[in-house]
């Protein structure tokens, strides 16, 4: 959508087998202000909350505070509740993508790793992830980052790989942000990444 945040209820939609979204809410100039996109999926079912897409944005516009998903499971329950959510190409010419992912109530969780782009992955909910985060994809030579600051902005988000794709100073290099507060620890009982085939970076709880 081009800047507008969008909810959906799958209560309405129950034969929906998969959901695709992609923010094209930037121009790509330096500096716009219609990027920032939230796409918040209620009531999924737990064949629909496995079977989300993530499409690369546009170009200048894949700051890991431009692209929300909320993805909101009908029943969070269960003890071993799961999303997946599969990262694919989009046309752009940035050399990351980046996004927040929101699953409150699931114990479990997997990326499906497949575009060629590296990218961070925002853990909003990381609470919620006590069961196994599963980490899968086939493109060698790139990276994908769980090491965020949550509190930094679009342009400045610190990390391991800085999360900047060019509308600001802070697009390369690392920052360890290690010692901060609102850094992303991750406490899942498992952590599978044993089919990605991209370096991965996340730090945990200890």
């Amino acid at each position: 959508m081009n800047g507008q945040s969008s909810s959906v209820d799958f209560d309405k939609l129950p034969d929906v087998t998969g959901v695709t979204v992609r923010n094209i809410g930037n121009n790509g100039t330096s500096g716009a202000t219609a990027a920032d996109v939230t796409f918040t999926l209620n009531n999924l079912t737990v064949a629909q909350a496995t079977a989300i897409t993530v499409l690369h944005s546009t170009t200048g516009n894949g700051d890991v505070t431009q692209t929300t998903l909320n993805a909101n499971l009908k029943s969070s329950s269960g003890t071993s509740d799961t999303v997946a959510v599969t990262l694919l190409d989009g046309v752009n010419t940035d050399g990351k993508f980046n996004l927040t992912l929101n699953a409150s109530g699931a114990e479990n969780l997997t990326i499906n790793n497949n575009d060629s782009e590296s990218n961070i992955v925002e853990l909003g909910t990381n609470s919620s992830h006590t069961g196994t985060i599963t980490v899968k994809g086939t493109t060698a030579g790139t990276v994908i980052n769980f090491d965020v600051d949550t509190a930094a902005g679009a342009g400045t988000t610190t990390g391991l790989l800085r999360q900047n794709v060019g509308q600001g100073s802070n697009g390369s290099g690392a920052v360890d942000v290690g010692t901060l507060s609102t850094q992303v620890r991750i406490g899942a009982a498992t952590f599978d990444a044993s089919a990605e085939a991209a370096n991965v970076i996340a730090r945990f709880n200890t």
